[in-house]
């Protein structure tokens, strides 16, 4: 009885269901403009990332690609680039390289002739990076090393590799010395005071790593994501890039930092 009973609430939702459905399409039709549910739009539908394996891509199979994304209901792409499958090596394609800005290119105006949207990473793999990516502007780590000092010893020693960022002193008797200009080429020459000192030193090191993953052409060091510097420099790279080729303008084309 209990089962008969669930097959026919089942049935009854699933009525209701289509019949809602079609309710909703005749309604829909029978409202003013202003109160109709809008078409989709490429904004609004969903939206795939792309990756470019190795950026082994043609034209051939980019268009045809994105027309099956487009006839499938696909509103926009993201293009990451990443590392290519192995055996396939000689269909490679230099990131950012001129092969491979023709390679976008194409995709940029196909994309504006299917009514496709289009973002692509500001860079292959991730964290962000690239070989443009210096150590002056590269991601860093912190540095730190403590020294113990007895009054009076001369003490004298070399810091771990690393651009200093300040070295302070501290006795037992809560005295405190700012030491960071008794450093020279890294060098430490500095004669303690009477009392028990403890030396605390923090210096920043970079690189601190490189790009994972990144796509032919890509790998280098990451970049510092907290730099105002480093962002600038990066966005001036990139807008270089991209005027020294004529891509079309796509709707929603952007950069997504990856």
């Amino acid at each position: 009885m209990a089962i008969r009973f669930h097959i026919a609430r089942a049935a009854l939702a699933i009525a209701a269901l289509v019949a809602f459905s079609g309710f909703t399409v005749q309604s829909q039709n029978s409202l003013p403009p202003e109160f109709r549910w809008p078409m989709p739009s490429r904004e609004n539908r969903p939206w795939t990332r792309w990756w470019w394996l190795g950026s082994a891509v043609d034209k051939t199979n980019l268009t045809r690609l994105l027309t099956a994304y487009r006839d499938a209901g696909i509103g926009g792409v993201e293009i990451c680039p990443i590392y290519g499958a192995k055996g396939y090596e000689g269909r490679f394609i230099e990131f950012l390289s001129p092969k491979w800005m023709e390679m976008f290119t194409h995709t940029a105006a196909e994309c504006k002739r299917l009514g496709l949207g289009l973002d692509v990473t500001t860079g292959t793999g991730w964290p962000f990076g690239g070989p443009n990516v210096t150590p002056e502007i590269a991601s860093g780590k912190v540095v730190l090393k403590r020294y113990d000092v007895a009054g009076g010893e001369q003490f004298k020693t070399e810091l771990p590799q690393g651009q200093l960022q300040c070295l302070m002193a501290y006795s037992d008797k809560a005295e405190q010395l700012n030491l960071s200009d008794k450093v020279a080429n890294n060098h430490l020459e500095w004669t303690a005071p009477a009392g028990k000192w403890r030396l605390y030193t923090v210096l920043r090191s970079s690189p601190a790593q490189k790009v994972k993953r990144a796509a032919p052409g890509g790998e280098g060091n990451v970049l510092d994501p907290y730099s105002i510097k480093a962002l600038d420099q990066m966005e001036i790279f990139l807008r270089h890039q991209r005027r020294q080729q004529t891509i079309p303008v796509v709707g929603c084309v952007g950069l997504a930092v990856g």
